[in-house]
């Protein structure tokens, strides 16, 4: 069968879902809302080598807004049909992100639409430690995905990454990997497959039996065509997750497997992530894990990365304590074995003024190791230790 046998396979079957029952509704829910978040730190780099960066320091701020419209509809036979709509505003203007439809009812959800992240979904990734929305549940309706613990967790190690020079001399980009930065498992455990960060997908959850829930999904390129150009295509995942509560803790846990075509016929990209909660009244404790490999480009992508983290609220206050460590070939190198790392700790402190305004600090230290410098073998690694304090605020509306 076809890839576009497949798609229309599912498109057909998720027409038979909604048509089942009397298709009439009520009328139409429209949320509006949206978020501003903004955050200033600084760095004390200390570099090793002399690329240019020594003992430079430096300021970084950033900002990330977003005004979202949620429509929701209940038909008169018990499905609810709701759609996001997201859309940034940065310097460059504003777009749209993440566009999708969700179709809910007893039998789970199918979710179509454009992701950042085409992954599944499903499994549960404690390094933001939070769970994923439940677009299983007949009653989910999308949420502001603004200020949270979360957010700012992430919003803070990518902030960090931006003013601390790693890889300072690859002409003028301070990334570890210029194509993988924020996608590949050198600094997240949340990775893309192969890379892929953006694409069209259609997924199936179902419902959520004593705790259990199963996805899977089909994902191509975000381009309307068959084939490969660049990176991955043509991704199939499948995840499962659990959630639940024993005796006051509560319990979250999941995994994802994802396989994938690409342009490099020598490449077969396969992609794995875990990872779990417990919450014990006012403490959360989570680990992560994940592994890419057969990545195109001889394995540019390959490697892995784990994350824990812990946190503790009292009241509005909420004290945190996470680290990273993620390592993977060093594309320079490619097919002669030198590693890239990337490790960062933080702690933190927010503070939520009311439920729409949060006040956050963070002191943390981000260190990147090279088996190899960029000059070859028998250069020193263009290593890096940073220490980076910063605040921070968000708002939703």
């Amino acid at each position: 069968m076809t890839y576009r046998m497949k798609t229309a396979l599912l498109a057909a079957t998720s027409l038979t879902f909604i048509a089942g029952g009397t298709a009439q509704a009520e009328e139409w829910d429209i949320r509006f809302g949206g978020y501003y978040n903004a955050m200033v730190a600084y760095a004390s780099n200390d570099a090793a080598t002399g690329n240019g960066v020594d003992d430079t320091d430096g300021l970084g701020i950033a900002f990330d807004s977003e005004i979202y419209v949620l429509p929701t509809i209940t038909l008169d036979n018990g499905l609810k049909i709701s759609a996001r709509m997201d859309f940034e505003a940065d310097n460059d203007g504003i777009g749209v992100d993440e566009p999708e439809i969700i179709v809910a009812g007893s039998f789970g959800s199918l979710v179509l639409g454009s992701a950042d992240d085409v992954d599944l979904g499903a499994g549960i990734f404690p390094s933001n430690l939070s769970p994923i929305d439940d677009p299983s549940s007949p009653d989910y309706i999308p949420t502001n995905r603004g200020y949270n613990e979360t957010s700012f967790r992430g919003a803070m190690a990518d902030l960090a990454y931006d003013i601390v020079p790693v890889q300072g001399d690859q002409s003028g980009v301070s990334r570890a990997n210029p194509f993988g930065f924020g996608s590949s498992v050198i600094s997240t455990t949340n990775p893309a497959n192969d890379g892929l960060t953006e694409g069209r997908r259609i997924t199936y959850f179902t419902p959520r039996f004593a705790g259990f829930q199963i996805g899977v999904s089909y994902a191509n390129s975000d381009q309307p065509r068959a084939g490969c150009s660049t990176n991955a295509c043509h991704l199939f995942d499948i995840g499962a997750n659990y959630a639940g509560s024993f005796a006051g803790v509560d319990v979250m846990f999941g995994a994802s497997y994802s396989v994938a075509d690409t342009n490099d016929p020598a490449a077969d990209p396969t992609l794995f992530r875990t990872s779990g909660e417990i919450t014990l009244q006012n403490y959360s404790f989570g680990a992560s894990f994940a592994e890419q490999n057969g990545s195109s480009g001889g394995g540019e992508y390959d490697g892995q990365s784990f994350g824990v983290g812990a946190s503790y609220a009292s009241g509005p206050w909420t004290f945190g304590i996470d680290y990273f460590h993620g390592e993977m070939n060093d594309y320079r190198h490619i097919g002669f074995g030198p590693r890239a790392q990337l490790s960062s700790a933080f702690v933190s402190v927010s503070y939520r003024a009311d439920e729409r305004t949060d006040l956050s600090v963070f002191l943390g230290h981000v260190s990147y190791r090279e088996d190899v410098g960029d000059g070859g073998f028998g250069t020193p690694g263009d290593n890096i230790d940073a220490f980076v304090i910063g605040t921070g605020i968000g708002l939703s509306f």
